[in-house]
C-alpha cells in the first residue's frame, strides 16, 4: 500500500501540472467540459491501474501506465458517456471523497442558497436529505469506476456490479469502508490546512523534477 500511495502521488503531481498549464489556459469552457468528461475518467483509470499493479507487485513506470490507460477511454461511448459524465463531473465532485480529480476536484452548492434553505426548518431538513441522497448514491456507485477500468464494463453493467459488490460485503467490511472514509476526510482536512500555510511555487517544479517522476 505504501508503494501504491507513492506512485499515485507521483502521477497526481504530473497530471495536475498538465491541467494547470495546458487544459485550463488553452481550452475554452465548452472544450474544457468535453475534455473533463473523459479526462476525469482517464485520471481515475491511471490511479486504479497503479493501485492494481502495486497489489500484484508488478514493475512499472508512471509513463507506461499513463500510456496504457488511454485504452480505457474506449468504454466511454453512447449512453455510457452521458451517464458517466454526470457521475464523474457532478456526483463525485459534490461528495469529494476518495475519487478526487484534478479537472473538477470539487463542486459546492452556493452559500447563499444554503443560507436561504437554513432559514426554515423545512429548508434545513431538505438540505440534510439532499446531502444524504448524494452520499447514498456515492456508496451505491462506489465500485463503478473500478469495474469500468479493470473489466471495461459499460455504465449500466458497472452500476449493477457495484450494487451487487456492496451487498456481498459483510458488515465488518462495510464498517472498514466507513472508517476509511472518516480517515480520508480527516487527512484531507489536515492537508488543506497545511497547504494554505505552505504554498508551492513554480520554481519548485523544474524539468528534472518531472523527468524523475515520469521515468522512475
Amino acid at each position: 500500500m505504501k508503494r501504491a500511495v507513492k506512485e499515485v502521488l507521483k502521477f497526481e503531481v504530473i497530471f495536475k501540472r498538465i491541467t494547470l498549464c495546458l487544459v485550463n489556459p488553452l481550452l475554452n469552457e465548452i472544450y474544457q467540459t468535453y475534455v473533463s468528461s473523459k479526462g476525469v475518467f482517464y485520471e481515475l483509470s491511471v490511479v486504479i491501474n497503479i493501485v492494481m499493479l502495486c497489489i500484484q507487485e508488478e514493475t512499472f513506470t508512471i509513463r507506461q501506465v499513463m500510456v496504457n490507460s488511454v485504452w480505457n477511454l474506449k468504454v466511454l461511448k453512447g449512453s455510457t458517456l452521458v451517464f458517466s459524465s454526470v457521475y464523474y463531473l457532478l456526483l463525485l465532485p459534490l461528495v469529494s471523497l476518495v475519487y478526487i480529480n484534478s479537472l473538477v476536484p470539487k463542486i459546492e452548492i452556493p452559500r447563499f442558497i444554503l443560507g436561504e434553505m437554513q432559514r426554515t426548518e423545512i429548508g434545513t431538513a431538505g438540505n440534510v436529505i439532499m446531502k444524504a441522497i448524494f452520499y447514498v448514491l456515492y456508496l451505491l456507485l462506489f465500485f463503478v469506476p473500478i469495474y469500468m477500468v479493470l473489466r471495461q464494463q459499460e455504465w449500466k453493467n458497472g452500476v449493477t456490479e457495484s450494487v451487487k459488490c456492496l451487498k456481498r460485503l459483510k458488515w465488518r467490511n462495510r464498517m472498514r469502508i466507513f472508517a476509511c472514509f472518516g480517515s480520508w476526510i480527516a487527512v484531507q482536512h489536515g492537508l488543506t490546512l497545511y497547504w494554505r500555510r505552505n504554498r508551492l511555487e513554480n520554481k519548485d517544479f523544474d524539468i528534472y523534477f518531472y523527468k524523475y517522476l515520469i521515468y522512475s
